[in-house]
């Protein structure tokens, strides 16, 4: 009876202790002003269509599954460079109402730990916490497109490479 109650002990403050890593992350407050800043600049870039510095400010590889390219190989990779993310997106810019939203809406901005089976563009040690930065946007809001459609929002994500943040994905949650 011991060794039960002992073996259900243990299993209940691991399982607490794990459970732990799971909790939402605070976005500080360095970071946010960090964070903001660079969004900024990201946005204003895009407007203008600073390419180099579009490129300084992204990882060379992205994570995105709005336009992800069909590919017969591997069809569901969202992993695409740089230059095909900028093509796509000033392709679909003028239909984009992602774009409309930016110019005009606040944003908010979140952070997340990630598992590191989600980030194939970016290599980083097993054991080290890797935090993705989101920048969200509304693009749609509950019963805009149709009767019970729950809206949706899209993110711009950073990630902190070496101390700086880069642009590392873009996604939307319906």
């Amino acid at each position: 009876m011991k060794n039960l109650s002992l073996v259900l002990c243990l299993f209940f403050v691991t399982s607490a202790l794990h459970s732990q890593d799971l909790q939402p992350v605070k976005l500080s407050y360095k970071d946010s002003i960090e964070l903001s800043t660079i969004w900024v600049k990201y946005k204003q870039a895009l407007a203008n269509r600073d390419i180099h510095l579009l490129h300084n400010l992204s990882s060379k590889i992205v994570d995105c599954d709005i336009f992800q390219t069909p590919d017969p190989i591997h069809p569901q990779n969202p992993n695409i460079s740089i230059d095909t993310f900028l093509h796509e997106f000033y392709a679909a810019l003028p239909t984009m109402k992602l774009w409309r939203v930016m110019k005009t809406k606040k944003y908010h901005m979140e952070v997340e730990r990630a598992l590191y089976s989600n980030t194939t563009n970016v290599t980083f040690q097993k054991n080290k916490s890797l935090l993705i930065y989101y920048i969200w946007y509304v693009t749609f809001e509950p019963n805009e497109i149709e009767k019970g459609h729950e809206g949706q929002s899209e993110a711009f994500q950073f990630m902190k490479i070496n101390g700086k943040f880069k642009f590392y994905g873009l996604t939307s949650i319906p």
